[in-house]
Parts: structure tokens; C-alpha cells; sequence
């Protein structure tokens, strides 16, 4: 048995093999004979001529073997040439007939063969923000909005900007006026939040408790549930109820009452708190731009169909999640396209920066990890190796391992240290996550949910798109 492998353009690797009809005649042989031996009409069990067995089950015979020796000579041709093969291969065999040899190729998908990278001269800049006396306070006015009580409007008004008003309402589509219209009672929202449509917002300013309003509503034609995308229709409003949205004073009390001695002590644990998130979010950055330097010199090339499986899976993801089964726009698509390229080709980067400088994760350093998880959440450790062993065994260890690569990456490089003005999208304080979040939950335990209610409800929101999952299992920093 000879065999050749030649790597071909654009990620693959192709086997090109033959074996001598020397090789396949023992088997052949052996097969046909164990066919002979078994009964055949017109001749007792063993006593077929065997030119008449060849004539019955010899091309049957053939393939069987053969089959086998592909499968065999594949085998021992990847693990003498390291083939690091992507999916299953692509056979193309030759016509064979007994007596002659077998000739068939193999094309593989591979990932390219790690390359020494020079990481000489890298140089970034750590960009950490000045947290100014503005920035502080607007965290603790999100915390004062967080922590507001509503109060009945005594003498009654209208509704303006910032109260609390509970409609009732129902819509009727233009295209179809015929069908059951999508309905909302007690539905409890902030005048000029912009937690509904835009008509609707505006007709809410200045009605009053009882008054109901015809409003013509439009839907984007972006609109993220795919449904209701472009459609136009009328929406019968009506204000069921009234009231003031009154926010605590900023004070020694209101300090006390998120957990804090006083004023003084919340706006230091709020500076603190938005200094180190911005601390962490500096490192993020230096590390995002280190291995894109790193990756522009390896310039790692990817296996074009793999890549493709890759785009697919996460566009998927994204329109399960985000698309209300309306397809993902050509720009929104070749956007999501280069950040899974991106992304696919760090993951490279870091495997061979991993072997490179023996950068692996060890054992040990997945226990403490795993150890300091089980401390963080409560719960015990072998309920946290469970967990990741239902996710995938080697998660944890290839976090750990391109953890293990960002830190030697920063080692190697010179940073220089800048000091910035707050970002406009400054981190928030933890106060203010966790009053969020409370807030979101009791929302949504005292929701109405019949199925059109919620469709409604769905029509009326507007979310922010998030980044989509990732293309590998390590777990990647944005």
C-alpha cells in the first residue's frame, strides 16, 4: 500500500492511495470462500464452482473488502501525517475490478498547523476612565428612579411626562379588520418612557382617568417581531388609572435604606464600585487589542465550508432568539458574518499560543477555579463539576487555558497607561443592577398573560439587539 498526501488551496488536504491487488487477493479470496460454504441452489453446502460463487456475490465481495481497506489505509495515512481533520472526508474512488489495484482519494477539511508566532514589540495603550462627581451622581439618581413610590394625583389632572398611567386597549389591524383584535388590560406603564409605540406615548399626554382615544398606530417595518413588521392599524386606548411617580430625596435615609451608614459612604461604594468596573472593563480592552495584533500577525487561514457551519449555527441562534422568524437583514448578516471570523480565528490563535509556551491549563487550575465557583454560588463542589461536566468536560479548561494567554500576552507587551474621561456608557453601580432586576421581576409576576394579550404586549416593546453567541465553547471575551 502506497499513499500521498497534498495539501490543496483554501484549507484542505487531500490522501491519494493505492493498494496492489496483492494486498486486496487474500481477503477477496477468504470472503468468497466463506460465501461458498454456504448453500447455493442446484449444489450442495461447499460444493459451488467458485467461478460461479465469483459470478454471484464477487462485486458484492469486492466492495465489502474494499470498504474495509479505505477505511484502514485512511486511518493509518491521518495519523502519520497528523491530519487534523474537520468532519468526515470526502472519498472518491476509481473503478475497480478484481486483479487490479485500488486507487481512491480522500479530501479533508483541516485546520491549518500551528505556526510560532513572534510576539515581539507589542505595544497598547490601558485607557482607564477618570470617574467624575457627574457620573457618580447619575448612578444615584438611577438608584433614586429605582426606589420611587407612587402616590395617588390629588387634586386629579391630566397625564404628563413621568407619571404612572394603567391603560386598557385594543388593536385592530388595517390589512385584516375582520379578525379578533389583540387586547391589553391593566397594562402599567411610564408617560414618555417610550415602553410603547410612539402614537400611543404621545396620545397618553394629557388624557385623563376614563378618557379613551381612537390612535392610528404603524409598526417599523424592522419591527422585531415579524408578524406585526410594516402593519398598520387602529388602537382603542383608554386610561384606567392615575399616579404620581414621587422620588426619594437624596439623603442620610435613602442611604440607609439601599444599605448604606449615609449619603457620604453610598457615594463613596458607588465611586468605588464604577472605578473598579472601569478598571476591568480597561483590561478587557488592552486584552481584545492584544490578541488582535497577535492575530493579524498569525494570520491563521479557515477552512472555508467549516467557517461556513460555524456562520450558520450562530445566525441560527441569533433568529431563534432575536428574529421572530423574519430573516436576519444582508448587512446585519455579513456584520454577524466578520464577528464570527473574528472570533473563530482567536480561538486559533489562542490554541497555538497554548502549545507554543505551554500555556495549557493544569489540572489544578481548573479545581481552584471550580472550587472558587462552588464558594461563589453556594452550592457544593461536586455539584459544580456536575454541572460542567453536563456542559462540556474541557469548558472550564479552555477558559482557564486563553486566560493563561491573555496574561502572557500583557507580560510581553508594553502598555502605557492613559488616563480617559467617563465613558458615556458608564458601568452601573451594583445597587442599581440588582433594583433592576427586582424591579423587572415583580413587573413580570404581576403580568397578564393570555396568549394575545402577550402578543400584544410583545408588539408594544422595543429591545435592544444583544451581540450574538459564540462561534467556539471557550468562552470569549467581547
Amino acid at each position: 500500500m502506497t499513499w500521498e498526501m497534498v495539501d490543496l488551496e483554501d484549507g484542505y488536504r487531500q490522501v491519494r492511495v493505492e493498494v496492489p491487488w496483492e494486498e486486496i487477493a487474500p481477503d477477496y479470496d477468504d470472503l468468497v470462500a466463506a460465501y461458498g460454504r454456504r448453500p447455493l441452489k442446484g449444489f450442495r453446502p461447499g460444493k459451488a464452482p467458485l467461478s460461479l460463487i465469483k459470478n454471484y456475490v464477487g462485486a458484492q465481495v469486492l466492495a465489502e473488502v474494499t470498504g474495509e481497506l479505505m477505511q484502514e489505509s485512511l486511518l493509518r495515512a491521518v495519523e502519520e501525517h497528523d491530519v487534523r481533520a474537520l468532519g468526515a472526508p470526502k472519498l472518491e474512488p476509481q473503478a475497480h475490478q478484481p486483479g487490479e489495484p485500488l486507487r481512491f482519494s480522500a479530501t479533508f477539511e483541516v485546520h491549518e498547523r500551528p505556526r510560532e508566532i513572534d510576539l515581539a514589540g507589542l505595544k497598547t495603550v490601558r485607557r482607564v476612565p477618570r470617574i467624575e462627581d457627574a457620573a457618580v451622581e447619575e448612578q444615584l439618581e438611577r438608584l433614586r428612579e429605582l426606589h420611587a413610590r407612587t402616590e395617588p394625583i390629588d387634586p386629579p389632572r391630566p397625564a404628563r411626562r413621568g407619571d404612572l398611567v394603567r391603560i386598557d386597549y385594543e388593536l385592530r389591524f388595517d390589512d385584516r379588520p375582520q379578525d379578533e383584535p389583540l387586547r391589553r388590560e391593566g397594562l402599567e406603564l411610564e408617560v414618555g418612557a417610550g415602553y410603547v409605540l410612539d402614537e400611543i406615548g404621545a396620545a397618553l399626554d394629557g388624557m385623563t382617568v376614563g378618557e379613551q382615544k381612537t390612535v392610528a398606530v404603524a409598526f417599523p417595518a424592522d419591527h422585531r417581531v415579524a408578524t406585526l413588521a410594516g402593519r398598520t392599524g387602529k388602537a382603542q386606548v383608554k386610561v384606567v388609572d392615575l399616579a404620581l411617580r414621587r422620588l426619594p430625596a437624596l439623603d442620610d435615609e435613602f442611604a440607609r435604606d439601599v444599605g448604606e451608614a449615609d449619603l457620604t459612604a453610598l457615594r463613596a461604594k458607588v465611586r468605588a464600585e464604577l472605578e473598579a468596573e472601569a478598571r476591568r472593563l480597561a483590561e478587557r480592552d488592552i486584552e481584545n487589542d492584544l490578541l488582535d495584533q497577535v492575530v493579524e500577525r498569525a494570520k491563521p487561514s479557515l477552512p472555508t465550508r467549516w467557517l461556513e457551519e460555524r456562520f450558520q449555527e450562530r445566525l441560527a441562534a441569533f433568529q431563534r432568539t432575536f428574529g421572530g422568524g423574519r430573516e436576519l437583514e444582508p448587512d446585519d448578516q455579513a456584520t454577524l458574518r466578520r464577528e464570527v471570523e473574528r472570533q473563530v480565528r482567536r480561538t486559533v490563535v489562542v490554541s497555538w499560543l497554548a502549545r507554543q509556551k505551554n500555556l495549557q491549563a493544569t489540572p489544578e487550575q481548573v479545581e481552584r477555579r471550580m472550587q472558587q465557583i462552588a464558594e461563589a454560588v453556594g452550592k457544593p463542589l461536586a455539584a459544580v463539576k456536575a454541572d460542567f461536566a453536563k456542559k462540556g468536560g474541557d469548558l472550564l479548561e479552555l477558559e482557564l487555558t486563553e486566560e493563561n494567554v491573555l496574561a502572557a500576552l500583557k507580560a510581553e507587551a508594553t502598555i502605557e497607561e492613559q488616563v480617559a474621561e467617563t465613558p458615556a456608557n458608564a458601568p452601573k453601580h451594583k445597587g442599581v443592577e440588582e433594583a433592576e432586576k427586582t424591579a423587572k421581576a415583580e413587573k413580570a409576576a404581576k403580568a397578564e398573560k393570555p396568549a394575545r394579550t402577550e402578543k400584544a404586549a410583545k408588539a408594544e416593546r422595543t429591545e435592544p439587539a444583544e451581540k450574538t453567541a459564540k462561534a467556539e465553547k471557550t468562552p470569549k471575551k467581547s
